[in-house]
This record gives structure tokens, sequence and C-alpha cells, in this order.
């Protein structure tokens, strides 16, 4: 069974702005809210069909020559694709392991500022299933009183 971790989408300012789910570092699903479906939807499409561009460099006779490849959404370069392509665009990301991913929708609904919603998430990545599973208890609790 493959690793299935989660990238989690995040604009400049640090809005969420959706989820990845990889397998293995391909492609499996994604979850949008809506700035994510305004900023990322119509790519999403196309790449289903075309692939995710990422721009490549050779050399040949001593020029470099730059052009656009496609990889496709199963292949285990996907994720590493993706983030480069986020970057370059200025949104950033954080790969969490899956078991994270209902502490990040507690998060969410919390009243946290972006970066220290951030700092929780990038801390959440770190710790260990039964670890993660406490904090969900302790988030669940939070949201409950919000």
């Amino acid at each position: 069974m493959t690793k299935q971790e989660v990238l989690i989408i995040l604009s400049s300012k640090l809005e969420p702005l959706g989820e990845v789910i990889l397998d293995g570092g391909s492609f499996a699903q994604v979850m949008l809210n809506r700035l994510g479906e305004e900023r990322l939807e119509k790519d999403l499409v196309e790449w289903q069909v075309l692939g995710l561009p990422v721009v490549q460099h050779e050399e040949k006779s001593g020029l470099e020559i730059g052009f656009v490849a496609r990889v496709n959404l199963k292949s285990p370069q996907y994720a590493q694709a993706f983030r480069l392509w986020l970057q370059n665009r200025g949104m950033m990301s954080l790969t969490l392991p899956a078991t994270a991913l209902p502490a990040w929708h507690l998060l969410e609904q919390l009243p946290f500022l972006p970066r220290e919603r951030l700092e929780l998430c990038a801390h959440l990545r770190d710790l260990k299933t039964e670890e993660q599973s406490k904090w969900i208890k302790v988030l669940e609790k939070l949201a409950q009183q919000v």
C-alpha cells in the first residue's frame, strides 16, 4: 500500500484554498473551497486531460533550451511538480499525513490567525498518529465551544 498524504493549498495571504490527496506522490483527489475553485478549478480540469505543465531545461550543443513538458496526474512526480507550480504563482502548500486531515479541518473552524493556523498545522505534521488523535480530540472540544 502506498503512502497517502494531503497537500494543503494556501494563498499568498495564507488563506486555505483546498486540499489535494496524494497517493505515493500522485494525484488521488482534490477538494477545493469557494476561493480555491475560483483560483484553481480551471487549471485542475485542464490537467486531467493534458497533464500539469512544468518548465524543463535541456542543454544541446552548448545552448540551454527551455520547454514545457506535462506531468500526468498519476505520475509519482505530480506532487513535486504541483508544489513548484503553486510556488511559481505565489501560493504555498503544506504536506500532511492523511491522518492529520481531520485536525486541519478543525483548525479551519477555529478563530486563529492564518499564520497561527499554519504553525499549528506544521506541528501536527510532525506528530505520531496517536499524538495527532489526542490533538484532534482537543480541537473538537474547542470547536464545540466556538
